[in-house]
């Protein structure tokens, strides 16, 4: 026979690659067509190699696998005169769990949310902090990101507190991140889990925040390869200065640089919105938290001025980040102010 599935190869992550590993150390057995589609480089036995072949089909690393695609299993043929009846168990090479198909983002299995802002600038490098909201123990992550190429690269990752090595790509506006170990990854609720290595490129016509968004096949797993249900990550929104955007008397929105800056007390932040809508004005530190909200209202389309006072405030660099919205538009600028002492 000549099978050709009807459905595509699928199903594969991290979670599988450490179920391999724990069969490997006989943490668990696997039996059946799960152990056989664990041999995913045809070697006639299954230990780390197969792992590591899994985590590199899952970051698009390799396309294929020595094994090939689809391990299939028949049983005894029935045959009724002209008819002939056979069942036949088919299973994706990798897809040790039987999932067939990854954890969707959607089905509320990984979620991610954003919490303050981090600056960054054309041309240079920056790290990207993605944390975690809940306790969990972790013996697999697979992880996809989507960013905008066109503004930002990604040059790394580094999973914090862990064994083993990370394997990642990154390319065309998607990066892929792997990891199994024995040795389980403790996170409790607000801690730091990976670090992104990043570099902007030009940014003169960036607009909105940039978010880093999660892709649809991502997935964290417990020490016995168990799904996690309902985790959430967080990372911070990526601005910028506002550029080029500087159209007082025209109709676009606008934001100034506040008057006097560096100022000791006090100084005046003006801008301008198109059209009517929601208006957000608030007041960052240099590590993302919010100082001062001074506008939170519905305003009509025009220009506006606000006076910020300083009192209370350590000297240093803020950032003062205007959000625009309606049914039509969803934009925000940033710009910085320096307070001396």
């Amino acid at each position: 026979m000549d099978i050709t599935p009807a459905d595509a190869w699928g199903g594969v992550n991290s979670t599988d690659a450490l179920l391999i590993l724990n069969h490997f150390a006989h943490i668990d057995t696997l039996e059946g067509m799960e152990l056989a589609a664990s041999d995913v480089n045809y070697s006639q036995t299954v230990n780390g190699t197969d792992a590591l072949f899994v985590m590199k089909r899952y970051t698009d690393m390799i396309s294929s696998f020595p094994s090939g695609d689809w391990l299939y299993n028949t049983e005894n043929f029935l045959i009724n005169g002209n008819q002939v009846i056979n069942d036949l168990a088919m299973l994706c090479f990798g897809d040790v769990n039987s999932s067939n198909t990854l954890a969707k983002k959607d089905d509320g299995s990984l979620l991610m949310v954003y919490e303050g802002t981090q600056l960054i600038q054309s041309y240079t490098d920056f790290d990207l902090t993605v944390s975690i909201k809940d306790v969990i123990e972790a013996g697999a992550v697979s992880l996809g990101f989507v960013y905008p190429e066109e503004y930002i690269e990604m040059n790394g990752v580094e999973l914090l507190n862990t064994s083993g090595n990370v394997i990642y790509t990154a390319g065309g506006g998607m990066l892929k991140i792997a990891w199994a170990d024995l040795n389980a990854l403790s996170l409790n609720a607000g801690d730091e889990m990976l670090v992104i290595h990043c570099t902007a490129n030009d940014l003169s016509t960036m607009q909105n925040a940039i978010q880093i968004g999660l892709s649809a096949d991502c997935e964290i797993a417990n020490p016995m390869a168990q799904a996690y249900n309902n985790v959430t990550l967080s990372a911070p929104e990526l601005v910028t200065l506002a550029v080029g955007i500087v159209n007082p008397n025209g109709s676009d929105l606008w934001l100034s640089e506040n008057y006097p800056n560096p100022f000791n007390s006090s100084t005046t932040i003006r801008y301008q919105i198109p059209e009517n809508g929601q208006v957000s004005l608030k007041i960052y530190n240099i590590t993302g938290g919010i100082v001062s909200e001074l506008v939170n209202a519905k305003q009509r389309a025009g220009e506006y001025s606000v006076e910020f006072s300083s009192e209370g405030m350590e000297a240093g660099i803020y950032f003062y980040k205007l959000e625009f919205r309606n049914s039509e538009i969803n934009r925000s600028l940033v710009n910085k102010m320096s307070v001396t002492r």
